[in-house]
């Protein structure tokens, strides 16, 4: 592998999600040292990989390097396996670790041969562990393009729960030379029915450092070359790690070497990190490597880990990555993407789990709720042990972390509770009971859900407003984002100016509409905005104000996470004073006629809805 520590200066420049939440010092969870450098006969042990089987059991790999810790070098397949989430590794720290590959494949275990880059997938219908990783007959390093013997993929196999393996096969007959991972690889799960339960695990390769998917149909018994990206390509994808976005696409992570390679003159900005997606199994990749120019990362190996799908049920997505955050490999955080990683969160977003020398890492979700990740670490150098981590998604920070205040349920089918904040009270409503807002520090709190972005179709908020205030302004429905230059919606009454308004932005192009009325006159009114085939419109009692406006093209929401609130600006700024009732949401622009149905008889089977609140207490 291709691991020569560039130094630069890196360029602080990050733009991107605003942070869940910000760690500044370590955080305080738990772990355990996997392997320690100079037990079992063994300088070193790099390159750590991760899986859980399908019995619940750890299994933690890595590269056993015998001598010292160059890439080239005498170097076995090694392995530690936990029953207990991580606590506890057999065989112990102490003692030497199992061997799982070395020298010579059939023949003399103990030739000086160079085996690492280790995959493991799980197959969770044959329970079957796979282990791809590279082999070479010679001692030589880690880079596929320089010269040398050749790097072969092998393919062992566990049957066992990662007690005994199978006797490593050459797959370069099936999948060409290279080199896997490293990391663990995937099955597929929410693709075509054709690609369900298809392995896959990327592999780099060629002159130029190449990324390919190699993938598997029966388990991982035979495998297949599948997508490459192109020779003379822009960026230089190696050691790829992949995962399965919720609509079935593989999405694949890699470092872009191309700043670190002799010949190349582009200069180091702090930005590592390169991705790909492929649409159709792992065949074929949709376009060439694109890279994440917010994420800051030095030129090393970074793992991917799905968390959260709405495909499984979830109410977000949620994508981690591990990695070091400063050129020098020092301080290992994790950081989340809520937008199938197309973002990331900043440095002060993230979570530091290690402050000081870090490099390779791994990822596993892990039994009880809990995540794992297995990293190189050290006092002063980065690869002097390799350690597990273990936490939860509440210590990355949570989306949406407040569970106190009142529950008002979600009628929509979206399942999308709600907390009413402050000291609301209920009163009277237009349907039932409604809720009364200070204009202090009252709210009803939506929760973080895909279900509630409209993107850039068309979308009707419709909700009963009841108020008597003269002054200020009283946001009626905020989502999205807030300040100038982001995408949001939001409809607030301004009796200052007599008018109620509704606004809409896509970046910095935005509609606004409003009302010559302020309608604070302490009765129940009912408010309509509508986007509907590029205009924009605002309604008061069924009445269309003829103030309408070109609606800009692009997703109102289109950060990830974003917020919702009902009576309150996102930044606190404003607070809504009087009742609201039956505030509802549809992805699509409704008729004067359902319009109306809601408006006299609260209709309750009007579809597309994404949120419905009659802002009663549970």
């Amino acid at each position: 592998m291709y691991r020569r520590v560039l130094m630069a200066v890196i360029l602080i420049a990050s733009v991107g999600l605003a942070p869940v939440a910000t760690r500044q010092a370590e955080a305080a969870i738990s772990g355990t040292t996997v392997f320690e450098g100079g037990v079992g006969g063994y300088a070193c042990y790099r390159v750590p990989a991760i899986v859980r089987t399908t019995k619940g059991t750890l299994l933690a790999f890595a590269e056993g390097r015998q001598g010292n810790c160059l890439d080239n070098g005498d170097h076995n397949l090694v392995l530690r396996r936990s029953t207990d989430n991580g606590r506890t590794w057999v065989p112990a720290v102490t003692q030497a670790p199992i061997r799982v590959a070395s020298g010579i494949p059939g023949g003399d275990k103990h030739a000086p041969t160079t085996w690492g880059n280790p995959v493991p997938i799980v197959d969770q219908e044959s329970e079957r562990i796979v282990l791809l990783s590279r082999y070479s007959p010679e001692i030589s390093d880690g880079d596929p393009t320089t010269p040398g013997p050749p790097r072969l993929p092998y393919l062992q196999i566990s049957i066992d729960d990662g007690l005994e393996w199978s006797t490593p096969r050459n797959l370069s007959s099936e999948v060409g030379q290279g080199m896997p991972g490293p990391g663990h690889g995937i099955q597929l799960a929410d693709g075509p029915a054709a690609t369900r339960g298809r392995l896959v695990a990327p592999m780099w390769f060629g002159g130029f450092h190449r990324t390919a998917l190699v993938y598997s149909d029966d388990g991982g018994l035979t495998w297949a070359r599948g997508a490459e990206s192109p020779a003379g390509a822009d960026r230089m994808a190696g050691e790829p790690n992949a995962v399965e976005r919720a609509n079935g696409q593989i999405y694949v992570l890699a470092r872009d070497n191309k700043a670190d390679y002799p010949g190349t003159s582009e200069p180091y900005d702090g930005r590592d990190k390169v991705y790909a997606v492929s649409s159709d199994g792992g065949l074929t990749f949709d376009a060439e490597f694109k890279k994440l120019p917010n994420l800051e990362s030095p030129v090393v190996q970074s793992a991917v880990l799905r968390l959260r799908s709405t495909a499984h049920g979830d109410k977000y997505n949620r994508i981690l990555l591990s990695s070091p955050s400063v050129n020098a490999r020092e301080r290992m955080m994790i950081r989340s993407s809520f937008d199938e990683g197309v973002n990331y969160q900043d440095t002060s977003g993230g979570t530091l789990i290690y402050s000081g020398p870090s490099g390779y890492s791994d990822l596993v979700e892990a039994n009880s709720g809990q995540i794992g990740m297995l990293y190189e670490r050290g006092v002063s150098k980065y690869y002097e042990s390799i350690r597990y981590a273990s936490f939860t998604e509440a210590d990355l920070g949570l989306p949406d972390s407040y569970t106190g205040g009142v529950a008002t349920p979600d009628l929509s089918g979206h399942g999308n509770t709600s907390r009413i904040r402050g000291g609301a009270t209920t009163v009277a409503g237009r349907f039932g009971q409604a809720v009364r807002l200070d204009g202090t520090d009252d709210y009803v709190q939506v929760p973080f859900a895909e279900s509630m972005a409209v993107n850039a179709g068309d979308f009707t908020l419709a909700a009963w407003v009841k108020y008597s205030a003269t002054t200020g302004n009283h946001p009626i429905f905020w989502a999205y984002n807030v300040g100038e230059n982001f995408s949001q919606v939001w409809l607030r009454a301004e009796p200052e100016g007599n008018r109620v308004r509704g606004f809409i932005s896509h970046q910095n192009k935005t509609a606004v509409v409003q009302t010559s009325n302020a309608y604070n006159d302490g009765q129940w009114h009912h408010v309509v905005l509508k986007r509907a085939e590029g205009v924009l419109s605002l309604s008061v009692d069924g009445v269309t104000n003829p103030n309408v406006a070109a609606a800009p093209a692009g997703s109102v929401s289109p950060g990830r996470p974003f917020h919702v609130h009902i009576g309150r600006r996102l930044d606190g700024g404003q607070h809504f004073a009087g009742a609201l009732d039956e505030v509802r949401l549809y992805t699509r622009a409704l008729s004067d006629t359902e319009l109306k149905s809601i408006r006299i008889d609260n209709a309750a089977n009007i579809p597309d809805a994404i949120l419905r609140l009659p802002l009663e207490p549970q």
